[in-house]
């Protein structure tokens, strides 16, 4: 088939999702890129060089596409099927209807509007569930399209062996989020609480510029290579990932790759990831929190418990184990399975 997405395309969590989804597919179909501006026109995030340099590839210099570009894409390239990576302007969807392209949809069920359920339900051929606690939402939504793919591990992040003079303790904030939905706060905070003067603790994130250093706390701040990313996660021993929510929770399975036990909260999706007191710990939830435009319950760790649980990753021995505990847990992220689950999907509709 010839198979096209629409989709941001620049380092972003959502590009990342297209990518590994066009990976898993071009072993056995053409695979064609509409991408969209997600910044402005006088600050694109819209990157066309290097690893984003891919065949078949159309951009467009706004976010919003208008529809005839997407009828003439479509029809231009005769797509089979259109995989739709967080498409909120449903018109586009449609045209590609009109244009007889099957459909697929990706939402982060944080996003989701239940207003949405019947034009989705009409638009869309599948919608793919990236968490068991999506797939639940969705269905109590009355979504009847759905399709549950398991997602894998990005074979570019795998360990290696390396050694800190003390434990290293790896929170990556990404851009932050909406509501600061990473918990990056949490996570100095709790580090500060835990006094561990054996360990350190590394962030890295996308925003400002340049390295700050506050004791034993370290920042690292702005957009770097991918490749600096994995060594970020390869160099570390832990990773702290106490995030408000997560759509498909792209970080916990770079760590899960990587080998880094992981530290979050006890809600879904985030203890999907995580076999507690084996690959991880689960941390007590101290507050449940409404957001605007934030379609699920935010969740707060206990920073106290945080706490203690770094404090017990730095005993040498519950370390190695959950080290070796996750390096196994990781064969039930294959990159494998996944291609074949997508494959199947699409060759299902």
């Amino acid at each position: 088939m010839k198979i096209g997405f629409v989709t941001l395309w620049f380092e972003r969590g959502q590009a990342y999702v297209t990518k590994m989804l066009r990976q898993a597919i071009e072993p056995t179909h053409e695979t064609f890129v509409l991408a969209r501006n997600g910044g402005t026109e006088e600050r694109p995030m819209l990157e066309t060089t290097g690893e984003w340099a891919v065949p078949n590839l159309s951009t467009w210099d706004k976010y919003r596409i208008p529809q005839d570009v997407m009828r003439d894409w479509v029809a231009n390239n005769a797509l089979d099927l259109v995989i739709f990576n967080e498409e909120h302007d449903l018109g586009l969807v449609w045209m590609a209807k009109v244009r007889a392209a099957k459909t697929v949809g990706i939402y982060e069920w944080e996003s989701f509007h239940p207003s949405l359920v019947r034009r989705c339900n009409a638009l869309y051929d599948k919608i793919i569930c990236q968490t068991e606690a999506c797939y639940e939402r969705y269905k109590e939504y009355g979504l009847n399209n759905l399709v549950r793919i398991k997602w894998g591990v990005d074979p570019a992040f795998h360990p290696v062996e390396h050694r800190n003079g003390r434990v290293r303790f790896f929170h990556p904030a990404g851009w932050g989020g909406l509501h600061a939905r990473r918990g990056t706060q949490f996570v100095i905070d709790a580090f500060r609480r835990a006094d561990l003067t054996s360990a350190e603790l590394l962030i890295h994130t996308q925003r400002g510029e340049g390295e700050r250093q506050a004791g034993n706390i370290r920042m690292l701040c702005g957009t770097v290579p991918r490749t600096e990313v994995v060594s970020m996660y390869q160099g570390a021993d832990v990773a702290v990932l106490p995030s408000k929510w997560e759509g498909l929770g792209l970080t916990f399975l770079e760590a899960i790759g990587c080998g880094l036990p992981i530290i979050t909260v006890d809600a879904p999706p985030m203890n999907e990831f995580v076999r507690d007191g084996e690959t991880g710990f689960l941390c007590k939830v101290a507050e449940r929190q409404e957001y605007p435009g934030i379609f699920v319950e935010g969740v707060h760790v206990d920073l106290d418990d945080m706490a203690e649980k770094m404090r017990m990753l730095t005993e040498p021995d519950v370390l190695a184990r959950m080290q070796k505990a996750t390096r196994e847990f990781a064969a039930e992220f294959s990159i494998e399975r996944f291609g074949e689950e997508v494959r199947g999907c699409c060759g299902s509709i």
